[in-house]
């Protein structure tokens, strides 16, 4: 299930200074594992959230296909790392 709290973030490469195209808006949901399934929303690639997905844990982030190729045009997006917010030292979302 989704949670009722729904923020607006902004996504951007971790692994290089974004590009004001590369810059996204994004809604950021939080979800239990399975949620998505639940919705109808298939998972090409990657994973889906898993219950050993906890604050004690790096972060992980499930995004969308138009979201990847904005980000990494013709590259494949699993593994690859994403800061949200707009600060320098904003989070690192795997």
């Amino acid at each position: 299930m989704f949670a009722r709290s729904t923020w607006v973030a902004f996504l951007e490469p971790a692994d290089r200074p974004a590009r004001d195209d590369e810059r996204l808006m994004v809604w950021r949901h939080s979800t239990n594992p399975g949620g998505l399934a639940d919705l109808g929303v298939r998972i090409t690639a990657g994973r889906d959230l898993a219950s050993t997905d906890t604050i004690d844990t790096p972060t992980v982030a499930v995004i969308s296909e138009a979201a990847a190729a904005r980000l990494w045009p013709g590259e494949d997006p699993v593994g690859r790392q994403v800061r949200s917010g707009s600060e320098p030292t904003a989070s690192t979302i795997t």
